[in-house]
């Protein structure tokens, strides 16, 4: 009876480890690792690890933070040989002690790892954007946390001001506009909404005012590239001088018009 009462244990054995066996050994043929277990503010993470098959997809990392938030996302070029290698830096505005999670996705293919981070929440450094019109200067205070604020460039025609960004995860993008450079206004003078584009997608933002400026929380998403901001008027295409000089040749015009009609006025 013991005999095949054992038999039969380890027939069961082989049988659960041969069926679990599959499982163990997939890893849906991603695998990634990062250089430590834990990190603080300000130290920068090293991930790697390698792909089974090649496949020209682009392999996309996010970073998730104990509450399920996404505070920080990258790209990685896979080589030839299935390997790849990236940098990011631990710690920033939306970071807060806990175990993190790094998620890898190539194609259809996915897998993580975590690691542990402790630190002070890292303040955004103040930001601006200088733009010169003509003779003006303008400064256009701005915050965007792990993200970039690249350019910006004045449209006439359309009444906007175009942003060009490299958001490098999801979050919030706050600018402070000059009134003088663009305002958005109704017939009786009143204050009215900013159409604000997203890569062309029209986007809610949260505002605040005051006399000389007005403020924007733009949320955007990794990956975003452009914000154009929609007013109902732009610093005049004619700088102060050039309005100057275009008002002294009217006067001049109409003066010379003026003198020709007396000219030719019948004298008795």
């Amino acid at each position: 009876m013991d005999i095949r009462i054992a038999a039969f244990a380890i027939s069961a054995l082989l049988i659960a480890s041969t069926a679990m066996s599959p499982v163990f050994a997939q890893d849906d043929g991603v695998n990634v690792a990062t250089d430590n277990d834990s990190y603080e503010s300000g130290s920068q993470i090293m991930v790697s690890g390698t792909v089974s098959a090649v496949t020209g997809h682009g392999l996309v990392l996010q970073v998730v933070s104990p509450n399920g938030n996404i505070v920080g996302a990258s790209q990685a070029m896979v080589e030839d040989d299935g390997s790849f290698a990236t940098m990011l830096t631990a710690g920033g505005p939306l970071w807060v002690d806990g175990d993190y999670t790094i998620k890898v996705t190539y194609g259809d293919r996915s897998t993580s790892t975590m690691f542990a981070f402790t630190g002070p929440m890292v303040e955004p450094e103040p930001q601006e954007l200088m733009v010169m019109i003509d003779e003006h200067e303008f400064s256009l205070p701005y915050e965007a946390g792990m993200s970039s604020v690249n350019d910006l460039t004045v449209n006439m025609q359309d009444k906007s001001v175009v942003l060009s960004i490299d958001a490098v995860e999801d979050g919030d993008i706050v600018i402070t506009l000059p009134r003088e450079l663009i305002d958005s206004t109704g017939a009786d003078g009143t204050d009215t909404g900013f159409i604000v584009l997203v890569d062309g997608e029209e986007t809610a933002v949260i505002e605040e005012a005051d006399d000389e400026t007005r403020t924007l929380t733009i949320p955007v998403l990794f990956g975003a590239q452009e914000i154009e901001i929609i007013g109902t008027m732009v610093i005049p295409e004619f700088g102060t001088i050039a309005l100057l000089i275009l008002a002294a040749a009217i006067v001049s015009i109409i003066a010379v018009s003026s003198r020709s009609r007396l000219s030719i006025l019948p004298k008795y």
